[in-house]
């Protein structure tokens, strides 16, 4: 019980530092599918700026976090254009671009870090 309790408190002070560091409360997700792949896997862990950049155009060509109001799902894809304030999307893993575009004031965080367990 001991054990359990030294990597739980462990697993906290851990966690409480890297959302020190990165200034967010969640500043990580997990990648629940392939479709990333073969930059990020499924179950790789993504850390993310958590501060939007103030020049949009800065997300392009990038892997992006946002929310898909049709999925109703977080989702991590690539930010391929721009146009008339909407992002156009795509998987890294074929060359089909989301049904879905998010708006650029929508919750948009850019992807910095990938941890692979």
């Amino acid at each position: 019980m001991r054990k359990i309790k030294f990597i739980f408190g462990a697993f906290l002070i851990l966690l409480m530092s890297v959302c020190a560091a990165f200034g967010s409360i969640v500043p990580f997700f997990i990648v629940q599918s392939w479709s990333m792949e073969p930059i990020m896997k499924k179950n790789d862990v993504i850390i993310i700026n958590w501060w939007k950049r103030s020049d949009a155009k800065g997300y392009l060509d990038k892997p992006i976090v946002f929310f898909d109001a049709i999925s109703k799902r977080i989702v991590v894809h690539r930010a391929i254009a721009l146009k008339d304030g909407f992002f156009t999307t795509k998987w890294d893993n074929n060359d089909a671009v989301d049904f879905y575009e998010p708006a650029k004031d929508d919750i948009i965080w850019e992807v910095i870090y990938i941890f692979r367990p």
